[in-house]
């Protein structure tokens, strides 16, 4: 190897001996108004592996030939020369790389060259803090090496407070001070309640929700629909009611109880509350016939599918 080396000096120095340098650029390291000098690079990788570059470069700075040559060279990176390019004669370069780590932090991944030996000195050196709840992959005083990959998972906790709906209930009532079959409303009010969680966030992403506390700030007002139940009877009239073929009708043979009428009808102790569908309209009922009723009202009324003989009809207000 050193026997190599020599060589390498030695062939470099017969081959540029006897050029004229003229002057020095100061900004760049370039011999002007000289030929080029031979440079060799041995770049060695982390994993021990290297690979030999020759080339020429007008250049005595290091980075500069490195370019010239189409090497990368990282800040981090550990360079040395064999003899010194300020000899004019040629060199020997040699890189070793630094070990190249990936940091990935709340999912951004970042690549970092570094000599350090731990991921702690690593996190350190970046300036890269850890937070009392994130989770790691590693511990601080674990090894690294290149290609390793430090994965940071930014965790957040916190307590957050929602409002939500209570949906008021609906009932119904009966009102005894409200006519016979109309309604009324009493509009109901939703209420409200606050919920408090404790939510769990993993790089921005929230991954659990605890349920902590429930209040309730606005009770909820139920709803009542109200139907009247106060009967107010206008007039009346006595007779037969005979059975229609139509289900659910109700026939008025009495001018007086048009369509729309509302009536109750009694039989005995049973009676039941309807409306006139329709009237005989310019018929004429037979004699002492007051209604034609439907077989299911006249089994409400407790009365024989011919018809009753006596009910009573009475009109209601509405």
């Amino acid at each position: 190897m050193r026997r190599n080396f020599i060589i390498s000096i030695v062939l470099v120095s017969i081959i540029f001996a006897g050029f004229f340098v003229s002057r020095k650029s100061l900004a760049s390291g370039v011999i002007e108004s000289s030929p080029s000098f031979a440079y060799k690079f041995i770049v060695i990788a982390p994993s021990g592996k290297s690979s030999e570059v020759v080339g020429t470069s007008r250049s005595l700075k290091v980075e500069v030939i490195a370019k010239d040559l189409g090497i990368t060279i990282n800040p981090e990176d550990r360079a040395s020369t064999l003899p010194d390019p300020e000899a004019r004669i040629g060199s020997v370069i040699t890189v070793h790389q630094a070990p190249a780590i990936t940091i990935i932090d709340g999912k951004k991944a970042i690549i970092f060259r570094s000599w350090l030996k731990t991921a702690g000195e690593l996190l350190t050196e970046k300036n890269i803090e850890l937070g009392t709840d994130d989770k790691t992959n590693f511990k601080l005083d674990s090894a690294i090496a290149d290609g390793d990959k430090i994965i940071i998972t930014r965790v957040a906790i916190t307590n957050i407070v929602e409002t939500k709906p209570i949906a008021f209930q609906i009932v119904n009532k009966d009102d005894p001070n409200l006519d016979y079959g109309k309604k009324r409303t009493e509009a109901g009010i939703n209420g409200e309640k606050k919920l408090t969680y404790r939510v769990r966030r993993e790089d921005g992403e929230e991954v659990e929700r605890t349920l902590l506390s429930t209040e309730i700030t606005k009770e909820a007002k139920t709803e009542i629909h109200y139907t009247g139940t106060k009967v107010t009877v206008l007039s009346s009239v006595r007779g037969r009611a005979t059975m229609t073929l139509v289900s659910n009708y109700v026939v008025s043979g009495i001018s007086k109880y048009p369509k729309g009428t509302l009536i109750r009808i009694s039989s005995g102790n049973k009676s039941i509350i309807v409306s006139v569908n329709a009237t005989w309209g310019n018929a004429s009922p037979p004699d002492g016939v007051v209604l034609d009723l439907s077989q299911t009202y006249l089994t409400q009324l407790g009365c024989p599918s011919a018809g009753c003989s006596n009910v009573l009809v009475e009109e209601l207000k509405q």
